[in-house]
């Protein structure tokens, strides 16, 4: 019998030590998996604060764009005047809003 023991008690030794590298590897895949989560959540949060910072800038965008409809027509019209006045009719044709010379 002690010669069966013994083969029994290596036999459970050996399936203890499998078990063992089992476990170890589970909680190397736990720890893997804690740290893609803990990216993933900065990551998402990084997202969030990106497209934050888009929507504010479109909205600057679209005022620009709106300032620009509104001011730069007379802007135009002010430096065609000014390089008229000033004798050069060449430059002025430049600014010419040909919209508004119609």
């Amino acid at each position: 019998m002690s010669e069966e023991n013994l083969k029994l008690k290596q036999g459970l030794d050996k399936r203890d030590g499998q078990y063992a590298e089992v476990l170890s590897f589970a909680k190397k895949q736990n720890q893997t998996l804690e740290k893609v989560s803990g990216e993933n959540k900065a990551l998402k949060k990084e997202n969030k604060t990106l497209k934050e910072r888009v929507a504010v800038l479109e909205q600057w965008k679209d005022k620009m764009v709106q300032w620009a409809k509104e001011k730069l027509p007379k802007m135009r019209k002010l430096a065609a005047s000014f390089f008229r006045t000033a004798g050069m009719p060449r430059e002025a044709n430049k600014y010419k809003d040909n919209e508004l010379e119609r």
